[in-house]
């Protein structure tokens, strides 16, 4: 089985090197990409989880939902709100990114172009059209 594997193995370098070498790169980016994701949302759970332990110490009333909880509790809420408003927000934002990288070609297809005015020494006068009312 071991021997079947480096052998599909070497043979895919062999064959397709160039091909192994993108791919393995575009999945180290992903890899990276992930990684990243996975960071930032762990330190907005543990900003997030430590503002219970602020409101106990500066003696902040919490909410009376919040207040029937254990101490331990309110903090793995906090901690797992932090992390699930991060990941809401990161895919939020790479939604949007991606609906406007795809409809860019259209936004210059149906850009309203300025008219062009042309003076007696060649100088060009780009003017817009004011809206009437």
């Amino acid at each position: 089985m071991i021997e079947q594997i480096t052998g599909q193995f070497l043979q895919l370098l062999q064959i397709n090197n160039v091909l192994f070498f993108v791919i393995i790169f575009i999945l180290i980016i992903i890899a990276y990409k992930v990684f990243q994701c996975a960071l930032k949302a762990f330190i907005f759970g543990i900003i997030a989880a430590s503002i219970p332990i602020a409101a106990y110490f500066m003696s902040i009333p919490l909410p009376d939902v919040l207040a029937q909880m254990s101490f331990l509790s309110r903090i793995m809420w906090f901690g797992i709100f932090g992390v699930s408003a991060y990941i809401i927000y990161f895919f939020a934002t790479h939604t949007l990114r991606t609906i406007r990288f795809v409809l860019s070609p259209f936004r210059r297809l149906f850009r309203e172009k300025p008219k062009v005015v042309k003076q007696s020494n060649n100088t060009i006068v780009i003017a817009k059209d004011e809206d009437e009312n």
